[in-house]
């Protein structure tokens, strides 16, 4: 059985409650679920973590990607991790 590889922002998962779209369209391509998205999540973040996975992925596998929304920039921390800037605003006060 190949993997269906899931990536992207909290839109891309319902919750651990709720299985999202990711889940059930796994299912009915009969390929194991891997969930590696991340709440908060910019483009570049989750292009980074498609990147930091490639070793994994095998033939006849698939990758399914959410693109998060395009003003989500990124930033490197005093850590050396990757950070989504989306913690600096919320798009439900910082209406323009």
């Amino acid at each position: 059985m190949g993997n269906f590889w899931h990536f992207g922002d909290s839109f891309s998962n319902a919750g651990e409650v709720h299985p999202s779209f990711g889940f059930y369209l796994s299912n009915k391509l009969n390929l194991k679920y891997q969930y590696l998205g991340i709440s908060g999540s910019s483009n570049p973040m989750i292009f980074s973590k498609i990147i930091e996975n490639d070793f994994l992925y095998k033939p006849g596998d698939v990758i399914f990607i959410n693109w998060s929304f395009y003003h989500r920039g990124w930033y490197i921390d005093s850590d050396g991790d990757l950070k989504s800037t989306n913690e600096f605003f919320d798009d439900d006060i910082n209406k323009f």
